[in-house]
């Protein structure tokens, strides 16, 4: 786990991981080796429209470059609209015809390439 801070203060945070969850694996993924998960990226309220989104990403893709990663992945509820237009404007591209069902609630698969 990640955490973003300014100063002394917390405003968010987010995971990023290796492990390939077995229920993903229905996903017709580009490629699948060399890849790292965003996961659980979150702002809070407060700090929210400042920047912080952009500055994790940023760091992500440094962090995937120097650790040779060759593909970012995130799954997204689909109706959190705002992540889904945070990864879109940074790049990743929805899977096509490609989503992922949990207890009823559906997630879409975007990744970009590093």
């Amino acid at each position: 786990m990640f955490f973003i801070k300014d100063d002394n203060r917390l405003v968010g945070c987010f995971v990023l991981t290796t492990l390939d969850d077995p229920d993903y694996q229905v996903i017709n993924w580009s490629k699948n080796k060399n890849f790292l998960y965003i996961s659980r990226l979150a702002i809070a309220p407060e700090f929210q429209r400042h920047g912080y989104d952009k500055k994790a990403l940023e760091f992500v893709y440094d962090f995937a470059k120097k650790n040779n990663f060759e593909i970012l992945r995130v799954i997204i509820f689909k109706n959190n609209i705002p992540s889904i237009n945070l990864f879109i404007k940074h790049g990743f591209k929805k899977l096509e015809n490609t989503s992922y069902i949990d207890k009823h609630k559906i997630f879409y698969a975007f990744e970009e390439l590093v």
